[in-house]
């Protein structure tokens, strides 16, 4: 396959696409992120190369802009992995505006920050006679859906590690048998050859002996 990219604002994709720009519009952005990305093939392995790319901010300079890269299989699981990278680092740098968006439960980066610490004791006040105890309860639970990605994501990659040592390992034993197996056939060779030298120079020998004979 052709290195050719294309750009798309994957803002028909349902997921973590459209959350990111509904929240980036909430901070007051006014064009959509765009998704620059290039499908390849890597020995035989389909690859995805995707720059998520957020523009200046309109008005507020201290809104950076920001490139974020992710390479994954698939077109349709990269554009939702980058988006929520992008998605989790927006809500931690802009904690406070966007407490007052739908954003304010979305999972942070540093889960261990002051700010985060006192939402998730908020959700745990929260009792069932209240109006808001189900829509805490899901960001709860998708609290816990995210940690067990991004856990299940560490664990992904430590194996896929492993993978790759291990198949490097693999080829690198299969070199090595190759070449002994080179070198037994040219030891078996030589061999032969010596073989067939000792049995010329035996009949030699004899026949050097009958004409002494006679």
């Amino acid at each position: 396959m052709d290195d050719i990219w294309e750009c798309s604002d994957c803002l028909t994709v349902v997921g973590f696409p459209p959350l990111l720009w509904e929240t980036l519009q909430c901070l007051g952005y006014t064009d959509p992120p765009t998704y620059d990305y290039c499908e390849c093939d890597v020995e035989g392995v389909l690859q995805c190369e995707m720059h998520l790319h957020i523009t200046e901010h309109p008005t507020n300079t201290e809104f950076r802009v920001r490139c974020i890269l992710a390479i994954e299989r698939e077109l349709s699981d990269t554009c939702q992995i980058v988006a929520r990278w992008a998605l989790m680092n927006i809500c931690q740098e802009n904690e406070a505006e966007i407490n007052n968006t739908q954003a304010k439960f979305f999972p942070v980066m540093n889960q261990t920050s002051l700010v985060w610490h006192k939402k998730i004791k908020a959700l745990e006040k929260a009792k069932p006679q209240m109006p808001e105890y189900t829509p805490m309860s899901t960001a709860t639970h998708l609290q816990a859906l995210d940690t067990l990605y991004k856990n299940q994501e560490i664990e992904l990659k430590i194996k896929n590690t492993k993978l790759k040592e291990a198949e490097a390992e693999v080829q690198a034993l299969r070199k090595e048998l190759l070449m002994l197996n080179s070198q037994l056939s040219t030891k078996r060779e030589e061999k032969e050859q010596c073989k067939q030298e000792l049995q010329k120079a035996l009949e030699r020998s004899r026949t050097k002996k009958r004409m002494r004979t006679y």
